[in-house]
């Protein structure tokens, strides 16, 4: 699906003469959207293509007739989407005039949940997966997808193919350059930008990803992000080599792109490139995460014996892993932050075999590339820098000398319990005392207070030289200046958990980026293993809500034992289910959330899927009477119905009589 201009202040005269269903209109329409249906992008005949109505007729009869109400689709998109059209906002109403086109603030404030190609910029809330499905960049993606049925077999099919056929040239060009066996990659780069082979290449997919052609999509997202389509390919031999190809190749075809003045500037109308005549540059949503977990392969990691997974989405904030205890979520924790991190001292430390292997793929939107990092080889490529923390379950204590972070033990609390986090409160001391640091203070306040709502205030207390931090909490909502002052130490275990994890991830991501003071900008991976430790169930989900609003360019891989936090995470959640079936076969990992739409779950429901693996969630004190089983939806309900029973109980013979009546007739 493409974005598509069309002048709304420029009907055909035959639409207010005739309206919408004159063959002019039509023909107006199948020339702007060059003879493809506005959502799957197919390729129609003038018999085959159908004009459509964005809001539907009945619905919206003041928009039968408005030019910027219609649009060209195929039969099959026309049957599938009728009249399916859900709005996130509030209802528009009845018109005026000046309000009838689709832009018009009155029809925006509706926040219609299906793309508009003449309103909305698509490529910003669809992704093309390597297998030729998509999905949603947000919730308007991915409810036009599920509307428009883009993800139907023959589609799918189309995609793949046209993405394979790219694929078999690459490995083309990869085994004739193995062949000659070019060494320094920036020798490599110049090459492959001056081989005819690589010059044909691009300049089909720079013809293939104009608008007008049939599934431009498709050649747009692999212009975008070429790595993301093909870094997975390999040939026999050198993996290093493998692994420097495909980047080369990026870097080669990355250059070709700002050669021909591809990448533009949106404001910047006049600088029309030459060959696209697109309004907007390629370039990566800014829906996307600006780091992620791509894919991971692990073989021979401890209890890992050969485990992978791959085209993880994007822009995917959060991955669950979930299991018994004793399946391997530890240990896939585990195995993804060493690969991550790459750190050569803790691999040495907890390699159980000298043959592991961790390969692992990660996503940056920002340079529009996919780094490789490879453990168990002589050289990796470890590509740029990764902002990244792991942590083990128990998060509870803080260092007692307040030392700055030594990014060589990054990894040391995943694979050390006992060890402390950064002193947050060191850290708050310090810069409530600096000039200029007011805005940091602020933030970090602001920050516990949304993840504790039981927090009023914090305040540091200047003892002979020593801070104490003490903080105050609300004793009741009733009674809002009734404050319990509680050093650190005295705060609730589960409190202790939230700040003293969220405040070493401020500190250790905002360094990495030598922001000291206002609002960090934070951006990385944080692994979280047991992230409803220590939690009450209000807070499991609070947090995970919390911590994707605070944090909206972090991507969390977080383990739980409970369905709960998942009911706080954002609609593209990923879930992966670790288990083991035996010592030989070793741990299996699974993805779930293609298959069950958990969103949609109970926490009843979410423990007894798959994702979980509930068999029984009856209290055993039941015992084998049923009858007793309370099903209301929540507990509020229950009191009430049960109100009603006692009442029902108290009733005498002539009141029961009365009501036979009614109900009997």
């Amino acid at each position: 699906m493409r974005s598509i201009y069309k002048d709304f202040d420029n009907p055909p005269p035959e639409l207010a003469e005739h309206g919408w269903q004159h063959e002019a209109v039509k023909k107006a329409l199948y020339e702007i959207y060059h003879g493809k249906c506005a959502y799957s992008e197919v390729k129609l005949s003038f018999e085959d293509a159908g004009v459509d109505h964005y809001r539907p007729q009945f619905k919206y009869p003041q928009l039968i007739n408005e030019w910027s109400n219609l649009l060209l689709v195929s039969k099959e998109v026309n049957i599938v989407k009728g009249g399916n059209f859900d709005i996130h906002g509030q209802d528009a109403g009845h018109l005026l005039a000046t309000e009838l086109k689709a832009d018009s603030r009155k029809l925006l404030s509706e926040k219609p949940l299906l793309l508009h190609p003449e309103v909305h910029t698509p490529e910003n809330h669809l992704i093309l997966r390597p297998e030729g499905f998509l999905v949603g960049a947000d919730e308007i993606g991915s409810a036009t997808i599920k509307i428009a049925k883009l993800n139907a077999p023959t589609l799918v099919s189309q995609r793949t193919h046209l993405i394979n056929n790219i694929r078999a040239r690459i490995l083309s060009l990869q085994n004739r350059f193995n062949e000659n066996s070019i060494s320094q990659s920036g020798e490599l780069a110049k090459t492959l930008y001056s081989d005819n082979e690589v010059q044909e290449l691009f300049t089909f997919l720079i013809m293939s990803a104009r608008r007008e052609k049939e599934f431009s999509f498709v050649h747009l997202s692999i212009l975008n992000n070429f790595i993301y389509y093909f870094g997975e390919i390999r040939v026999p031999g050198d993996e290093r080599k493998n692994i420097d190809f495909i980047r080369q190749l990026h870097v080669a075809i990355n250059k070709k792109l700002n050669d021909e003045n591809i990448y533009i500037k949106k404001e910047d109308n006049t600088n029309i490139p030459r060959i696209l005549d697109e309004e907007f540059p390629l370039e990566v949503s800014s829906d996307f995460l600006p780091m992620s977990l791509k894919s991971f392969h692990i073989q021979k990691f401890q209890g890992l014996i050969d485990v992978e997974i791959n085209q993880l989405p994007v822009n995917a904030q959060w991955i669950f892993l979930t299991g018994e205890n004793g399946n391997g979520k530890t240990c896939l924790l585990r195995a993804i932050a060493l690969g991550l991190h790459a750190d050569k001292n803790v691999k040495d430390r907890i390699y159980a075999d000298k043959d592991s292997t961790i390969d692992i793929v990660q996503h940056d939107s920002k340079a529009k590339i996919s780094y490789r990092k490879i453990l168990g080889i002589p050289e990796r490529f470890n590509g740029n820098y990764l902002y990244f923390a792991a942590y083990g379950p128990v998060r509870l204590y803080l260092e007692d000398s307040g030392k700055s972070i030594n990014e060589d033990e990054k990894l040391k609390h995943i694979f050390d319990e006992d060890y402390f986090l950064s002193n947050f409160e060191n850290y708050l001391a310090n810069i409530s005392r600096k000039t200029g640091y007011k805005e940091r203070y602020a933030y970090f306040i602001n920050v516990f207070k949304m993840l504790l709502p039981e927090l009023y205030d914090i305040e540091i207390q200047d003892n002979n030289g020593n801070d104490t931090i003490l903080y105050l909490e609300k004793v009741s909502e009733s009674a809002i200046t009734n404050f319990r002052p509680r050093t650190f130490s005295e705060l609730a275990s589960g409190f202790r958990n939230i700040l003293a994890l969220v405040g070493d991830i401020i500190i250790r991501l905002s360094q990495k980026r030598n922001e000291d003071n206002g609002e960090p900008s934070l951006e990385g991976i944080v692994i979280i293993d047991e992230i409803d430790a220590h939690l009450h169930p209000k807070y499991q989900k609070h947090f995970v809500a919390t911590l994707t609003k605070l944090f909206p360019k972090v991507q969390f891989i977080a383990s739980t034992h409970s369905p709960i936090p998942l009911l706080g995470a954002p609609y593209n959640t990923v879930i992966l289910n670790v288990s083991r079936e035996s010592v030989k076969e070793g741990i299996k990992v699974e993805r779930l959330d293609e298959k069950i739409d958990f969103k949609r779950l109970t926490p009843e429901a979410l423990l007894t899927s798959p994702i979980f693996g509930f068999r029984d969630i009856i209290s055993d004190a039941l015992g084998d009477d049923y009858k007793l089983l309370e099903t209301e939806s929540d507990y509020e309900k229950i009191a009430e119905n049960n109100k009603i029973k006692e009442e029902l109980r108290n009733l005498n013979p002539e009141q029961i009589e009365k009501l036979k009546k009614v109900f009997t007739g």
